[in-house]
């Protein structure tokens, strides 16, 4: 009776182990896969942080030309207007001689 107890004991010690062995090879298991995880994790971070920060760079440049395209732009308009005024002067001068012109014309055919 004896014999069986231990025998009985031997069997559940050695299903223990067998377990346990099985259990412990999961984890191991387990453990690499989340190791591999945990590494594609921080590539795909570093990954992400590059893809931001060529984006933040870009933006700046495009933000840059941007003020660099209406600072000219506004330029330009102020020059336009400059000689859309010049123009305007310089017609109203020629407007009035040729009124004198007229004028002057008229009163050489009266006399």
């Amino acid at each position: 009776m004896v014999w069986l107890a231990l025998s009985g004991s031997v069997i559940v010690v050695v299903i223990t182990l067998i377990l346990l062995q099985k259990k412990s090879g999961e984890i191991s298991r387990l453990s690499k896969e989340l190791s591999l995880i945990q590494q594609e994790r921080d590539d795909k971070s570093s990954a992400l942080k590059q893809l931001e920060d060529n984006f933040e760079d870009k933006m700046d440049k495009v933000v840059e030309s941007s003020i660099q395209k209406i600072s000219h732009a506004e330029q330009a308009k102020e020059e336009a207007v400059q000689a859309a005024t010049d123009n305007y002067e310089v017609a109203a001068e020629a407007h009035a001689k040729l009124k004198e012109k007229d004028d002057l014309i008229k009163k050489l055919q009266g006399s």
